[in-house]
């Protein structure tokens, strides 16, 4: 047979190329069955509000910052990924900001430690030490200094204390 027909099956019919996406979603099982693979993609934005847990909001006291998790990490602008973002109080005033250092992309709570450094006035890298103002986020010393962390919108309602502000637009407040 030169036309490519099976005797049985009947005429052959074209093979559709895969794309280089599909090809990547899918991956060869243990029995050699093709798979889909569970693909995670980070966000460039979350579009609802993150709420704080009950727990999270009576913890933020004057000088006290708590690590809110996001659903899905989430861009910045520079092309780091965050994943979590902080919440405190500062001179009265809410604030949050992504909870990465501009230096290198880790989070500015490494390893589980506290976010105020020791002299309570300021936020506090542990990786590299670098010294932001929780005001506006600005590093004043460090090897990042004058740049400053990504801001987020704190929303307090009946509903409780929320961030917004994730999606397209980190606000940087200086760099």
């Amino acid at each position: 047979l030169t036309d490519g027909a099976h005797p049985l099956r009947g005429p052959a019919r074209p093979v559709r190329p895969q794309g280089p996406a599909k090809a990547a979603r899918e991956r060869a099982g243990p029995t050699g069955v093709l798979l889909r693979a569970a693909v995670r993609r980070p966000a460039r934005g979350v579009k609802r509000r993150v709420e704080l847990s009950h727990e999270q909001a009576r913890a933020i006291a004057p000088g006290q910052f708590v690590r809110v998790a996001l659903p899905r990490p989430v861009w910045m602008p520079d092309g780091n990924l965050a994943a979590s973002v902080i919440v405190g109080r500062s001179g009265g005033a809410l604030v949050a900001y992504a909870n990465v250092c501009r230096h290198q992309p880790v989070p500015l709570d490494a390893g589980g430690t506290p976010l105020v450094a020791p002299d309570g006035t300021h936020l506090l890298c542990q990786s590299h030490g670098a010294l932001y103002r929780p005001s506006d986020g600005f590093c004043v010393a460090g090897p990042c200094e004058g740049k400053s962390l990504f801001a987020a919108r704190v929303v307090t309602d009946a509903g409780g204390v929320g961030v917004e502000g994730l999606c397209h637009g980190w606000e940087r407040l200086t760099d």
